[in-house]
């Protein structure tokens, strides 16, 4: 069973269970879906079956354009006061999701599944004393 699918539009597309949690852009809009009949005129009647959305079981999932795939992650700015040491830590947070592992069905078998992968970290950006400017 599949995951998902891609091809070309304007740029690549895909369809399947990431775009599931593309309901909206990075600006907070709802993301531009194609609709049937759009996907059927694209690229003319060559390789119409291509490019119908993926179904698995009742989950229709919608079909976006690449490039308008909202990212996975987002970053905060963190100050962390460290009482015992006396140190202002200025940081960046980044969160999200950062990647794949893969799997396979048996073991020892062939990478042949990929789950995703959420992760944070924080980054130091400068140290000064507590209370200095």
């Amino acid at each position: 069973m599949s995951c998902c699918r891609c091809w070309w539009i304007w740029g690549l597309a895909h369809t399947g269970w990431l775009t599931a949690f593309c309901f909206f852009d990075k600006t907070g809009q709802r993301s531009k879906e194609y609709t049937d009949k759009q996907l059927a005129t694209y690229g003319g009647a060559k390789n119409v079956a291509k490019r119908k959305r993926l179904v698995l079981g009742d989950i229709v999932y919608p079909v976006l354009e690449h490039e308008r795939t909202p990212k996975g992650i987002v970053s905060v700015p963190v100050t962390v006061q460290d009482y015992g040491t006396g140190l202002e830590h200025k940081t960046t947070m980044v969160a999200g999701s950062v990647g794949m592992m893969p799997s396979s069905v048996e073991s020892g078998g062939d990478l042949t599944r990929v789950q995703p992968r959420s992760g944070w970290w924080m980054l130091e950006d400068s140290v000064k004393p507590m209370g200095s400017s």
